[in-house]
């Protein structure tokens, strides 16, 4: 088989497997219902994923990017009054511990 089939029939396979995962239904029962032989189907998702594996090992920590993490401010209040606020039930137990 030449390069350029190879790469062909690699494409098919990564859509293959994508799909697959992608559905909700059990991986044997999606190869059934599309034709695809369940052997060829597992023999390439582990190609894929011994090769994602091997490229994460490969790749340095510095390289990777790190998550963006997002800050969202809180507002505390410093004082409750636990006998006119009836609707925080913590209120209750609190005031019960310290009685």
């Amino acid at each position: 088989m030449d390069k350029t089939a190879a790469a062909i029939r690699r494409v098919q396979w990564e859509q293959i497997v994508l799909e697959a995962n992608n559905s909700a239904i059990p991986k044997n029962a999606w190869c059934k219902q599309h034709g695809i032989k369940e052997k060829a189907f597992y023999y390439w998702q582990r190609k894929f994923r011994t090769e994602a594996a091997a490229s994460a090992e490969s790749t340095p920590a510095a390289a990777v990017p790190a998550p963006k993490s997002a800050f969202v401010e809180l507002t505390v209040l410093s004082y409750v009054n636990c006998q006119s606020a009836v609707f925080l039930p913590a209120c209750v137990s609190l005031q019960s511990e310290i009685v």
